[in-house]
């Protein structure tokens, strides 16, 4: 059977037309990002994460807690954690295997943290992803600022994968 047959009887047939009307018009459950907030994250970015809607705010670090105790509360809460610390950026350290996700945000005043936030889950469409699979954040790490992202995963082999993107 060629192509053009094939896409005209399915076009034909009544049952695909109710399948695929179904699946376009499906609108997954509305799903928060959650989150955990490192200690140094200025104030007012801090209340600016808080207020936004499409975020759950699970926690913030306190001052004297170590690094690996930060990232631990935020895996054993499912939450990806938002810093400016760039250790958090070694897999020996905060294996990506493990991590909730980890966000290392470039900027040195709240502005420019809140700035690079919000054009990173614009770009990104990161609110869209997690409606869909809220576990879309586990296992990478980003680090963001204002000319772009890097990006941390793990592929399909279980093998980390590095990729740069320039806005």
């Amino acid at each position: 059977m060629k192509y053009k047959d094939l896409v005209q009887q399915i076009s034909n047939n009544s049952e695909f037309k109710k399948w695929y009307k179904e699946f376009w018009d499906f609108v997954p459950p509305k799903r928060k990002l959650r989150i955990f907030i490192d200690r140094n994250i200025p104030d007012e970015a801090v209340k600016e994460l808080k207020a936004v809607k499409s975020f759950k705010c699970l926690g913030i670090a306190k001052s004297n807690e170590e690094d690996e105790v930060v990232f631990n509360k935020a895996n054993k809460l499912k939450a990806v954690l938002i810093t400016r610390d760039k250790d958090f950026w070694d897999d020996k350290r905060f294996p990506l295997r493990i991590s909730a996700g980890i966000l290392i945000v470039e900027g040195k005043t709240a502005e420019d943290v809140i700035d690079n936030l919000a054009w990173f889950f614009g770009v990104v469409g990161v609110f869209d992803a997690i409606s869909k699979a809220p576990d879309w954040m586990k296992a990478t790490k980003w680090k963001i600022s204002m000319s772009g992202y890097v990006q941390k995963i793990l592929n399909y082999k279980g093998k980390i994968e590095v990729e740069k993107i320039e806005y």
